[in-house]
């Protein structure tokens, strides 16, 4: 058991917590709010749900922390329900948005690097359809609609069972109730952390694989290219030394003796049919790399936003699994406090610190502070700054 010293420690701990990471999911929040750039794909939505639901979290701990005494929540039954229906449904739309996140993370890599794994066609194909399988809807309304309607099922089963009340430091689930415990947010915690966990693990793999393609792609192209313009000047320049010894007109086929323009045309489709692209082989390379580094720092993003969370949740899901073999441990209780009350902080370390961010912030108020009226020039498509969705689409900002 803890002691009463140590009791009041974590309550200050969860209290600073809290606060930090209200302002901090806040100001995220508030971000996807003024910038409609922002939520201009299924992936930026789902992200902007999770850090919703991690604001109503923070402030359902603060409602016992800070705002009410410890003692006047537990007294009163509304204000313990109150408390306990913030967390639960908070709590569990945080768990079932990070699935979403990872899954239809794990879709973009798998049908954006379609065109490189096209090479072994029937792996593409199999990593297609167990895409596919993975998110039956791909429309944000649907399945924004499913996360939040998750929450309210398992935040109805526990307050229809009676089963809210003191659980530790604030109202939840009773501290004893194991069942409703890990029937209605533990269990689905682990088994999210292990699907979550599987498809990091295989959209690191795939990456992996497709740079590895794709550069091995590039490589080829290089060749090819510089293949033709080797062969097209040898050929150039023996035209010009045997045209005077053959007494070939100057305006004939000077180019290369013996060669036809068709043929040369012929000589030329192989390689520029593989390239995919009627453009010369440096300007397809120089457009891929843009785009590529661009979209590439968008999948390292959301994949360090999964395995943040990831470990998050694993902290708070250990330290529930060590009281229920019967140990209290006040460590494990710190690490949980900081992982549960720091979740907002967690959002704005994943979502909000970008130079992106920065920028749209830097111009609205430089737009502010200059003229008023030009503050909608901000998310304007005259901007030099493009807003490259997690999901795929290039949108401008």
């Amino acid at each position: 058991m803890l002691t009463v010293d140590e009791g009041q420690r974590l309550l200050r701990l969860l209290r600073v917590m809290s606060y930090a990471s209200l302002v901090s999911s806040f100001l995220v929040v508030l971000t996807f709010a003024v910038f409609p750039t922002k939520r201009s794909s299924l992936g930026q939505v789902l992200t902007l749900c999770f850090c919703l639901s991690a604001l109503g979290l923070t402030v359902g701990l603060l409602i016992s922390t800070s705002w009410v005494s410890l003692e006047q929540v537990f007294a009163s039954r509304s204000l313990c329900h109150l408390q306990a229906v913030f967390i639960q449904f908070f709590g569990s739309s945080c768990i079932i948005f990070f699935l979403l996140i990872a899954v239809n993370l794990y879709r973009m890599v798998v049908r954006k690097g379609l065109h490189v794994l096209s090479l072994t066609r029937r792996a593409a194909a199999l990593e297609q359809r167990r895409a596919d399988a993975l998110s039956v809807v791909f429309t944000w309304p649907v399945q924004v609609s499913i996360g939040f309607m998750y929450a309210v099922v398992m935040t109805l089963i526990p307050l229809v069972a009676n089963g809210f009340g003191p659980h530790h430091m604030y109202c939840w689930i009773s501290g004893d109730d194991w069942g409703f415990i890990f029937g209605t947010l533990y269990a689905e915690m682990l088994g999210c952390l292990l699907v979550g966990g599987f498809l990091w693990l295989r959209i690191v793999y795939l990456a992996q694989r497709i740079h590895a393609l794709a550069a091995k792609r590039s490589a080829a192209q290089r060749e090819r290219a510089k293949l033709l313009d080797r062969n097209s000047r040898s050929g150039m320049a023996s035209s010009h030394a045997s045209a005077p010894l053959l007494g070939s007109p100057a305006g004939g086929n000077a180019s290369l003796p013996g060669v036809t323009s068709g043929s040369m045309r012929s000589e030329a489709s192989p390689p520029m049919a593989l390239l995919g692209s009627p453009h010369p082989p440096t300007a397809t390379i120089s457009t891929a790399g843009s785009s590529g580094n661009s979209s590439g720092l968008m999948v390292a993003r959301h994949l360090a936003f999964v395995a943040w969370f990831a470990i998050v949740f694993s902290i708070m899901a250990s330290n529930e699994l060590y009281m229920y073999s019967g140990h209290i441990s006040y460590t494990f209780w710190v690490f949980h406090v900081l992982a549960l009350g720091g979740i907002g902080v967690s959002t704005l370390i994943t979502c909000g610190c970008s130079k992106l961010n920065y920028r749209l912030w830097r111009n609205l108020i430089v737009s502010c502070w200059s003229s008023p009226t030009a503050v909608s020039a901000v998310n304007s498509p005259g901007l030099p700054y493009a807003q490259t969705s997690p999901y795929g689409s290039t949108r401008r900002s």
